[in-house]
């Protein structure tokens, strides 16, 4: 109840109840069920029932601090602009995130089998669907990773400050965290309910 009284006061924000959230008439509301990530699904359909041209999701045990380590590129700048910078490929078809990450480690979802490999060229005009910040701190990996190193990532590397762009022939991984996707791609960010916490990664599979 706190949490949605503090929300309420907030200047243009939006809260909704469990009570708000059945109203709404959404069929698959059931489907996904209560208590979980998944949920998050009424807020993405209420956003592109809004006519927003770009959805940020951020997590509640995160502090975003801008994306590409640069506080003043905004979400929206980087999905409107022509991206000219440098491109990641690599010969194994993957390309991993947590390799910008300092120390490296494997994001979650990332196959475990695949070595990523990365080779970077020069990009320009490089239209951008999704924008993902990276975070500082307890980074999004698996469970084994987490028991048997439990990583703790201090910094970003200078390729993660700059930003890159994925080459679209390569597949990746993305989480829900902090990160911003344009309106066109919303149906491919639906999250799956019953799969567990690998929801939005099989999303970013599909996006």
């Amino acid at each position: 109840r706190e949490a949605y009284e503090f929300c309420a006061d907030i200047p243009n924000c939006e809260i909704y109840s469990p009570d708000r959230q059945c109203n709404l008439g959404y069929v698959c509301s059931e489907l996904i069920g209560w208590n979980c990530v998944e949920r998050r699904n009424i807020a993405l359909l209420e956003a592109v029932k809004w006519g927003a041209e770009v959805i940020v999701t951020i997590d509640d045990d995160n502090t975003p601090c801008g994306i590409f380590g640069a506080a003043h590129i905004g979400f929206q700048d980087v999905l409107e602009m022509s991206w000219h910078g440098l491109k990641a490929s690599s010969p194994t078809g993957w390309f991993d995130p947590g390799a910008l990450l300092v120390p490296q480690t494997k994001h979650r979802g990332f196959p475990i089998s695949v070595k990523s490999d990365p080779v970077f060229e020069p990009v320009v005009d490089a239209k951008i669907g999704v924008a993902q910040g990276l975070c500082l701190g307890d980074p999004d990996i698996d469970a084994v990773t987490r028991s048997a190193t439990a990583p703790t990532i201090h910094s970003v590397s200078e390729l993660g400050r700059a930003g890159i762009v994925v080459d679209p022939s390569c597949w990746t991984v993305f989480n829900t965290q902090n990160t911003s996707f344009i309106r066109e791609l919303a149906p491919a960010m639906f999250q799956m309910p019953g799969v567990g916490r690998y929801s939005d990664i099989y999303a970013s599979l599909i996006c």
